[in-house]
């Protein structure tokens, strides 16, 4: 979960979010990635440098959302 809220905080400083809430939280992040979805993080060393995330639609359609 650190590395989720890592995520978080990345993103919420690319995109200002401020007060208007965090872009993607670090729970909604877990339950993707629990669910079998696509959660990526680049490091160096234990920097966290960038990541991305996406989301599979139900089997019938075979799309993928990131």
């Amino acid at each position: 979960m650190r590395s989720l809220t890592a995520v978080q905080r990345l993103y919420e400083g690319v995109w200002r979010s401020g007060r208007a809430g965090n872009p993607v939280a670090a729970d909604r992040l877990r339950a993707l990635a629990r669910s079998g979805n696509p959660v990526f993080g680049a490091f160096d060393g234990d920097e966290l440098l960038g990541a991305c995330f996406g989301f599979c639609s139900p089997p019938d359609t075979a799309n993928f959302h990131s």
